[in-house]
């Protein structure tokens, strides 16, 4: 006895108009659009003069751990404070002129832009807009 071939039924022209598909279809293509997202204001964060030159500090904005660095040429920047690979604090690393090092397998960044300059790390430290204000460093997060 030789056995048969499976022969696959061919669909019907039933199954080409699926009219859950159709109203999901319409429903998406009728959807209002998202609201624009707005900035938010900038937030004082610590006084100018508790930050000295060629230094960090961390604060908190909000729900986000923001790490301030006033570097040696006089220049205010603001990262997050958490590192991208490790989720280390990076107010316990090093600040070395624009770059800051990771204090735990030494991941590298660029204050200025967070860009990633040194390994293991791959993704950049978000980085926020920076402004002093009546000798108020402020921060936009």
């Amino acid at each position: 006895m030789v056995a048969s071939p499976r022969i696959k039924k061919k669909q019907s022209s039933l199954f080409l108009f699926n009219p859950i598909r159709y109203i999901r279809r319409i429903a998406f293509l009728s959807r209002k659009p998202e609201p624009a997202l707005t900035a938010t204001a900038f937030v004082p964060v610590l006084s100018l003069a508790d930050l000295a030159a060629g230094q960090m500090r961390c604060a908190e904005v909000g729900a986000v751990a923001v790490l301030i660095v006033h570097t040696k040429d006089g220049q205010l920047h603001a990262v997050n404070n958490i590192c991208s690979h490790a989720y280390a604090r990076m107010d316990e690393g090093r600040l070395r002129g624009n770059r800051l090092i990771c204090p735990l397998h030494g991941a590298s960044f660029d204050v200025r832009t967070g860009a990633v300059l040194g390994a293991p790390a791959n993704a950049p430290l978000p980085s926020y807009p920076v402004r002093v204000v009546d000798g108020q460093v402020e921060v936009q997060v």
